[in-house]
């Protein structure tokens, strides 16, 4: 697939940013991406990239990207916000942080309690603004409960989102987001818990509305989370 004509495209080239470096985004004007296998292969200016991305590769669909502006793995749909936690990242780094309740402090009982009417009701505001600001197409995530009730409860909400707002979300299962607090000491009951229990639950809510919830699905794999082989499980 390519992607064209954007014009601006963000790059955020140089890896992760520190005081005086944030903001740096490595913007390209008249920006293009080459995807192939699902990978970025290329981007640049078409002309300038060694050697040139041609703008008619056999066989690839071409995307033209009309100033759409596209962003992922956003916290929209939160009964709360994260301005405390972003805080904390300032003084430490995110793997000390990154226990369900010191990930997420406030709003995890916020999430957990929230009905599917609050969840809708904080959130459309946010879809509201983002969209006037030129955002059109957003992935947002479960994952801020830990727990099956919740955890549908958002997808609930994401969906009936979808469909009212002019913003295209991609929505995402995230049921692995931590190790939940009541299997603090048993990560592979929690694994299993939200490989067989939660996904099954969940994926009867795809059912249900299948034209608009992509089967996506994230795992944190990463110390203090799920190892390799129970993310590959999930």
């Amino acid at each position: 697939m390519l992607i064209h004509s954007s014009s601006q495209l963000l790059t955020l080239k140089g890896g992760p940013q520190r005081g005086h470096d944030l903001g740096a985004l490595g913007i390209i004007p008249n920006g293009a991406v080459l995807i192939r296998d699902e990978k970025f292969w290329r981007w640049g200016q078409p002309m300038n990239c060694a050697p040139p991305i041609r703008m008619n590769h056999a066989g690839c669909q071409r995307l033209r990207a009309h100033a759409r502006l596209c962003g992922s793995a956003h916290a929209s749909h939160l009964a709360g916000d994260r301005a405390n936690e972003f805080e904390m990242k300032m003084a430490v780094n995110r793997i000390s942080i990154s226990s369900p309740r010191a990930r997420h402090p406030f709003n995890r009982p916020a999430d957990a309690y929230a009905s599917m009417e609050a969840l809708i009701a904080q959130t459309r505001p946010r879809l509201f603004r983002m969209f006037a600001h030129g955002t059109t197409t957003v992935e947002a995530k479960s994952g801020y409960g830990l727990q099956t009730a919740t955890e549908l409860r958002l997808l609930k909400a994401l969906l009936a989102l979808e469909d009212e707002s002019r913003i295209d979300i991609a929505i995402t299962f995230l049921g692995a987001h931590a190790i939940a607090p009541e299997y603090k000491d048993d990560p592979q009951g929690y694994t299993d818990h939200v490989a067989i229990r939660c996904s099954r639950r969940s994926m009867r809510v795809a059912d249900s509305c299948a034209e608009s919830f992509p089967a996506l699905c994230g795992c944190f794999c990463e110390d203090r989370a799920f190892n390799l082989a129970q993310s590959r499980q999930i």
